[in-house]
C-alpha cells in the first residue's frame, strides 16, 4: 500500500499536470519539450560562429588596448569560457520544440499545430525509433575520418542522428509521429512518463481501474471489499 512518502508517478520531468476537462473527465498533461537532432545542429552553428566572433574580438582587445592592467587583457582574453556553455544553454532552449500529449480515460490527443485524437481501447503504445537519417550520418562520418588519416587537419564530425530518436505512438500497429528527440537518455525519460500516464489514467475510466497515482487511489471502493474484475481500456 502507498503512504504519503511515495512519490506520485507525475512529480519531476517532464512537466506533467492533472485537471478536470470541460467534460467533467480527469486529464494529464505531459508536456514533451525536446530538441530535435536539426535544430541542435543549427544550434551549434550559430554557436560556433558567434563564439569565434567572441574569440576574435576578446583576443584583438586583450592584445591591442593598452589602457587596461593585464588582469583585465587575461580576464578579457578567457571570457568566451564561461560564454561558451551560457551561449549553449540560450540556444538549446530557444531552439526547443513543445509539445502536449494530453490523456483522459477514453483518448489520447497529440497537439501541435493541430489536433490528432487516438481511441485508448484501441492497441496504443508509445516507442522510439531509430532515425531515418542516421544510416546516412554514419556512413558520411565514416567516409570523413578515413579522410582524417590523410588530411589530420579535417575536424570530425559530430553525429546527431545517430543519437538521436523519433517518438512514436503506435496506432493498432501503426506508428503516429509525435516528434524527434536529440538525445537518447531525454528521449527515454519522455517515453517513460508517456506510457507511466497511459497505464495510470484508466484508473480514472468507468472500464479500468489502472494503476493508483496518489495514496488514497490504493484503497479499494468499498472497505473490506475487493476490486471486481473489468475489462476495456488498455493499460
Amino acid at each position: 500500500m502507498l503512504n504519503q512518502s511515495t512519490r506520485s508517478v507525475i512529480d519531476g520531468g517532464p512537466n506533467t499536470q492533472q485537471t478536470i476537462n470541460d467534460d467533467g473527465e480527469t486529464e494529464i498533461t505531459v508536456c514533451v519539450n525536446a530538441i530535435s537532432p536539426l535544430a541542435a545542429k543549427l544550434a551549434d552553428g550559430v554557436l560556433t560562429v558567434t563564439l569565434c566572433a567572441l574569440i576574435l574580438y576578446c583576443v584583438v582587445t586583450g592584445l591591442f588596448i593598452r589602457d587596461t592592467s593585464m588582469a583585465q587583457r587575461v580576464v578579457t582574453m578567457l571570457a568566451p569560457v564561461p560564454t561558451y556553455f551560457m551561449l549553449k544553454w540560450a540556444l538549446y532552449s530557444v531552439f526547443t520544440q513543445s509539445k502536449s500529449v494530453a490523456f483522459t480515460p477514453d483518448t489520447i490527443t497529440l497537439i501541435k499545430f493541430g489536433i490528432r485524437r487516438f481511441d485508448r481501447s484501441l492497441g496504443v503504445k508509445f516507442a522510439l525509433y531509430e532515425h531515418p537519417k542516421a544510416g546516412i550520418e554514419k556512413k558520411r562520418i565514416e567516409l570523413r575520418e578515413a579522410k582524417r588519416t590523410v588530411r589530420w587537419y579535417s575536424r570530425a564530425l559530430k553525429p546527431y542522428y545517430q543519437t538521436a530518436h523519433v517518438l512514436v505512438l503506435e496506432y493498432m500497429g501503426q506508428p503516429n509521429i509525435v516528434g524527434s528527440i536529440y538525445s537518447y537518455p531525454k528521449a527515454k525519460e519522455i517515453v517513460a512518463r508517456l506510457s507511466a500516464v497511459n497505464e495510470i489514467i484508466g484508473r480514472y475510466g468507468d472500464t479500468n481501474h489502472g494503476t493508483p497515482v496518489t495514496p488514497d487511489q490504493d484503497w479499494s471502493d468499498v472497505a473490506g471489499g475487493l476490486p471486481g474484475s473489468q475489462s476495456g481500456g488498455l493499460s
